[in-house]
């Protein structure tokens, strides 16, 4: 893409902008049109940079665990001041963990240091009744697992994305989906009365010992989320909205309760008996007391077995004929227990699509709900997600976020549950910019799909999902919803508040082909100069002017994402911290780099480069990009190689590359003397 700044006219435009193109030799240049996006490859330095969101919440008296998100070379060393009694912070690993027993917002100092120098940043702690104050970022089993993971996959995963992902800020793990069975896949519709599902004797589902072996003698999952929270990481769970099938046809005692499992049952008339595409439970009268204690009873289990995270399935969704459903009462009864259970979790409502009349509801009870049926790696899908997103703009925010669904990035199997049980991701690159652009401006969260292992030779993916200036614009400790400035069929253009008064615009090619978007500092309501900063490219552009606008040239099927920031940065909000975005920065760390926008293509790509990953079916070959995606401290590649231009024209570029400002100065002259040539207003 490329970003043209539009300035007032001057007298001297003409003269200063042939000087500049004569200079370069280039004026007689041909502008061409570029059919791909172009994101950054740079890979993280030696030196220490702190990443993440800048405001996390907790409930007071619960236990916390978190981990200080870095980059940078080995021997990195973690402190943390202003602390509250009750955390300590560990010095090797950057695990802040305890619990806090007053509520309120306590300021912290954190600093991180190695032989290459020291990184410090503030970070904001929050005490009180809101978990999510940023959008969840994590990864989830069923894209890539349907109902069969186990547990060597899940740590496998696991172990992966501590390394890889984690020091960006990413730190959630979830298990989706029946680990209760032994049987899975193979056994999902036993009519309701499937044996070998694995309950105890007050009729609380289990994991599968034969795929979860640590689960055995009552341990549950405690084993594997002590794992998960020894790399301080978040851990969640799937479940289904009810009370198994098998707990009721045995009548089995409510644990912690006088009431039995037939006490909680809704009665076989009701809309909410059963689920329409899952027969392993029966609906729960939330409102009465036996149905609270029903959920009291398992959400009590989950917090012994240190979950963070649930995902409720069948809370809200689409029945036939699109008579949507929305369990209110059983969510009201969940939300309570999770209150009750003396842990913070977050709760997720699953499927979808969500009623709009029930988005107060959802705010003030879920931290995030899907606003989207099941989300494939589909055009439809994704371009369907405009609507969603208009339908939900005035909806949501810190703490309460509408879900676009999960990201199906990279190698989706081994077990994918829909159009092929192995294989890549048939989103074009362009369509996962698009994708990755527009969830960071809404925000909706980040929750992976991808096999991670698998994909782990995916460089493009790589340089998607480690981008910390789009990370920092999904993080932003603001916690605004985006709104539209211009939507149609054929292009979007989204804007976000960010803190230090700093704005991301989110620009998208809803077409096949390459289109210019444009938007004017006044459709913006901005009034002021502001600098410009290109977020996938993670390089500076012109400063717009008051008066001035931004044309962005968009390839097809595509998006780009400009943060702009005032000349004068205002302090944030009291307790939000500072996502880095606003400013220019990200993890404290001011990037002041030569122009890589891009304005005018150059005839061919910078660099043929060697082929990455071997193409696949449906998708275009994998670039190559000159450091080694899979080493946290950025370790570099074969020297030799150079971004490439893939089957769609995405290319990944690295820094230090005079050729690309080259371009972009000879771009900026040639429009200048262009805008100079002009007559009329």
């Amino acid at each position: 893409m490329y970003c043209a700044i539009s300035f007032p006219r001057s007298g001297i435009s003409f003269a200063l902008g042939a000087f500049l193109a004569l200079s370069l030799g280039l004026l007689a240049a041909p502008v061409q049109a570029q059919s791909g996006a172009v994101i950054s490859a740079i890979e993280p330095g030696p030196a220490p940079q702190i990443n993440g969101a800048t405001l996390v919440g907790l409930r007071a008296g619960t236990p916390f665990v978190y981990r200080v998100a870095a980059t940078g070379s080995a021997g990195l060393a973690f402190e943390a001041s202003g602390l509250p009694a009750g955390l300590s912070i560990d010095a090797a690993t950057g695990i802040i963990s305890g619990s806090v027993a007053a509520e309120g917002d306590y300021p912290l100092s954190l600093r991180v240091s190695n032989t290459s120098g020291t990184a410090e940043r503030a970070l904001t702690l929050r005490v009180g009744d809101t978990l999510a104050l940023t959008p969840p970022m994590g990864w989830n089993s069923y894209d890539s697992f349907d109902d069969s993971i186990n547990e060597s996959q899940f740590l496998e995963q696991v172990a992966w994305f501590a390394e890889n992902l984690q020091p960006f800020g990413w730190n959630t793990v979830v298990i989706d989906f029946r680990w209760y069975d032994p049987n899975a896949p193979q056994s999902d519709g036993y009519g309701g009365n499937n044996p070998q599902l694995n309950i105890d004797a007050n009729g609380r589902l289990q994991p599968a010992t034969n795929r979860f072996p640590s689960s055995a003698n009552g341990v549950g999952f405690r084993a594997i989320a002590d794992q998960v929270h020894a790399l301080g990481l978040r851990f969640g769970i799937h479940i289904m909205r009810g009370i198994p099938r098998l707990a009721v046809n045995g009548d089995l005692p409510i644990a912690g309760s006088a009431f039995s499992a037939a006490d909680a049952v809704r009665a076989s008339t009701d809309n909410g008996y059963t689920c329409t595409w899952n027969t392993d439970m029966f609906g729960v009268q939330g409102a009465i007391p036996a149905g609270q204690a029903w959920y009291d009873s398992i959400f009590a289990q989950y917090a012994e077995w240190g979950v963070d995270f649930v995902k409720v399935d069948d809370a809200t969704k689409n029945r036939p004929a699109n008579q949507v459903e929305y369990h209110q009462s059983e969510v009201e009864a969940i939300q309570n227990a999770i209150h009750a259970s003396g842990r913070s979790m977050v709760l997720s409502l699953s499927p979808g699509e969500s009623l709009i009349s029930a988005a107060s509801h959802l705010s003030s009870r879920a931290n995030m709900w899907r606003m989207s049926d099941d989300f494939w790696d589909r055009w439809a899908n994704l371009d369907y997600t405009f609507t969603l997103a208009a339908r939900w703009e005035q909806v949501g925010g810190s703490g309460h976020w509408p879900d676009a669904d999960m990201l199906p990035l990279g190698h989706l199997g081994p077990s994918c549950p829909v159009d092929g049980a192995n294989r890549e991701t048939r989103f074009t690159q362009n369509e996962q910019v698009l994708m990755l652009t527009l969830w960071a401006v809404l925000p909706s969260p980040y929750m992976l799909g991808a096999n991670m292992v698998q994909s782990a030779s995916n460089p493009f993916m790589m340089a998607l999902l480690r981008n910390d200036e789009v990370l920092a614009v999904h993080q932003d400790a603001l916690g605004a919803k985006a709104h539209a400035i211009a939507r149609d069929a054929s292009q979007a253009i989204w804007q976000r508040e960010l803190v230090n008064g700093a704005r991301a615009v989110g620009f998208f090619n809803r077409t096949t082909t390459d289109q210019t978007l444009s938007v004017s500092l006044a459709e913006l309501g901005i009034s002021e100069r502001r600098r410009v900063r290109d977020a996938w490219l993670r390089s500076d552009l012109p400063a717009v002017d008051p008066g001035g606008s931004l044309q962005v040239l968009v390839p097809g099927h595509a998006g780009a994402l400009l943060v702009l920031s005032p000349e004068v940065v205002e302090p944030p909000p009291s307790g939000a911290g500072g996502s880095g975005a606003g400013d220019g920065s990200t993890g404290g760390t001011t990037f002041t780099v030569p122009s890589q926008g891009d304005p005018t293509s150059p005839p061919g790509p910078v660099s043929a480069g060697a082929a990455g990953a071997s193409p696949v079916a449906g998708s275009p070959g994998e670039p190559s990009q000159t450091t080694n995606p899979l080493q946290p401290g950025g370790g570099a590649a074969n020297p030799a190689s150079q971004p490439a231009s893939d089957g769609c024209g995405c290319r990944l570029v690295s820094s230090g590359q005079p050729e690309r400002l080259l371009f972009g100065l000879a771009a900026i002259a040639l429009w200048i003397a262009r805008r100079g040539r002009r007559t009329g207003p």
